[in-house]
């Protein structure tokens, strides 16, 4: 009986893994894993793009029915009693939406939702994901003396061609370049909600470290979910659409 369970544990030692084989194996599974990880990573950043055109598309629908009960006026982008604080554009909408998740980009740094914001020079925190077209919602703003009334949907001329939301928001340069306007090396701000034109009221603004205006962010592998005004979504390279005096963002004009 001894001498077969010595046999036994002969015949277990005799199968078990030498030190060169475990090397083997191990150096196996490191391949395996370095093969694997891109992968999964790629995967990841196309859930969150994926997430993030949902949640552009949502608040494209919210915008849309905001308008559609205001007599065809599309939210402000900010209104204040008095400088310092106010109401933003997705104050606005909130009520249309089903979580205000939403309004925050899955894959933005930094990202803590304010509802009510402070309009300060700051750059600790992140108001939303996005950022809307102050060419079409306006400010009624008494601390500046800011006075431009929102968009009527009737006054769109290309609602298809024409942006109001989008990934927010990196400094942008003034130039009619669309391959130098936004870059991967831009700045990404922390807190952009407010999308404007480089030429525009808030240009100076937009190119500049002020942390509430600004252009798209492209981080979703060099691109920005992009929401326009006819309520369809798509993620697009910032150089197909945002530059100085871009059409894309004029309500009058709509991109070609």
């Amino acid at each position: 009986m001894k001498n077969w369970m010595l046999k036994g544990n002969e015949g277990l030692l005799s199968r078990a893994f030498t030190l060169i084989e475990l090397l083997v194996v191990i150096a196996i599974i490191a391949i395996l894993a370095a093969l694997l990880l891109p992968a999964l990573s790629l995967a990841k950043q196309k859930a969150g793009a994926t997430q993030c055109l949902s949640n552009v598309r949502q608040m494209m629908l919210a915008t849309t029915m905001y308008a559609q009960a205001n007599q065809g006026e599309y939210p402000w982008t900010f209104t204040g009693v008095v400088a310092g604080a106010g109401i933003c554009w997705f104050s606005y909408i909130q009520p249309q939406l089903t979580s205000t998740n939403v309004l925050l980009c899955p894959t933005k740094q930094r990202n803590t939702l304010k509802l009510n914001y402070s309009y300060i020079f700051s750059d600790d925190l992140a108001v939303s994901g996005y950022g809307a077209n102050f060419q079409i919602g306006g400010c009624h703003w008494p601390g500046g003396n800011w006075f431009f009334d929102p968009v009527l949907d009737s006054g769109i001329i290309s609602p298809s061609t024409t942006v109001y939301l989008s990934d927010s928001g990196c400094q942008a340069k003034q130039t009619r370049d669309p391959e130098k306007c936004i870059t991967p090396q831009s700045y990404e701000k922390s807190e952009v909600w407010i999308l404007d034109d480089p030429a525009g009221f808030g240009g100076g603004f937009v190119t500049s470290p002020e942390p509430n205006w600004g252009g798209p962010s492209i981080r979703h592998q060099a691109r920005s979910s992009v929401g326009f005004l006819d309520g369809h979504v798509d993620g697009l390279k910032a150089s197909m659409w945002y530059y100085q005096d871009t059409p894309w963002l004029n309500p009058k004009r709509g991109g070609r």
